[in-house]
């Protein structure tokens, strides 16, 4: 009886191994090889919370953990800022936060949408650092992927996107600016970048987005830009995790998606 009990087991722990190793493992193949594993997850859950960090920031945010989140560890790390017009209490109102909150998505990986109080928030480096804690403390208590951080967001957002990558460039695998630009790239030139822009955008410039990326492509960077030929500022937000898009392989993948399936440990 012992010995048969010792060899179920056995036969279990093999099986949760198994089913770790296909969440963590650090190439690029493995890693989308593993997420497509796993199977479209069933909406999982999205809830509001907050976090206080070290140094006295108070985070609020919804953070999404897919449906096997409780039983598959090593799973990515998505961070999303939106735009100014979402300030105070908006988060939820387009965007990728609108779009899991619809359950019009259900993506693969654990998502934290933050909920900026003032416009100042996202540029501010305290509130950032805030947000590499808490990213930290999800990836310990939530099983997170600190090898497996993304971020993306929309026109200030798409700004916080750049900026938190560039803050934190060992971290940050791959960021997804939409409406949005930066300066002073040489932080980015390992951090992957596909950005999304409206050509008619009259809030934020196209060509120094434009900019940007031939900016960071000089510099040896892996950075692209999808333009929307006839857009302008609004609607991008949605557009962008609504639909597939050809990535750097000519392989339709949501943008989402695509973030996930970066890792600082690549190797292909």
């Amino acid at each position: 009886n012992l010995s048969s009990l010792k060899s179920q087991i056995e036969s279990l722990l093999a099986s949760a191994c198994s089913v770790q190793f296909q969440a963590t493992s650090t190439t690029g193949n493995a890693v989308s090889a593993s997420l497509d594993a796993l199977g479209t997850p069933s909406y999982g859950t999205f809830e509001k919370k907050t976090y206080t960090a070290a140094n006295g920031t108070t985070l609020e945010y919804y953070m999404y953990t897919p449906d096997y989140g409780k039983s598959v560890s090593g799973l990515p790390i998505h961070l999303y800022f939106h735009g100014s017009g979402e300030t105070g209490s908006g988060v939820l109102n387009c965007g990728l936060p609108k779009l899991i909150q619809e359950q019009s998505i259900n993506p693969s990986g654990i998502v934290l949408c933050f909920q900026a109080k003032t416009t100042n928030d996202f540029s501010n480096e305290n509130y950032l650092d805030a947000i590499m804690e808490l990213t930290q403390n999800v990836a310990s208590e939530s099983g997170g992927d600190m090898s497996r951080v993304s971020a993306s967001g929309h026109s200030m957002g798409a700004m916080a996107s750049y900026r938190i990558a560039k803050r934190y460039p060992d971290t940050i695998t791959a960021i997804v600016p939409i409406s949005g630009y930066t300066s002073k790239v040489e932080q980015l030139k390992d951090v992957k970048v596909w950005a999304f822009h409206g050509a008619n955008d009259s809030s934020v410039d196209y060509n120094s987005a434009v900019y940007t990326i031939k900016q960071l492509q000089s510099l040896g960077g892996d950075a692209r830009l999808y333009t929307f030929s006839n857009a302008g500022h609004g609607g991008v937000q949605n557009y962008t995790f609504e639909e597939e898009y050809e990535d750097e392989n000519g392989n339709k993948i949501n943008p989402l998606e695509w973030a996930f399936r970066q890792t600082k440990n690549e190797t292909t």
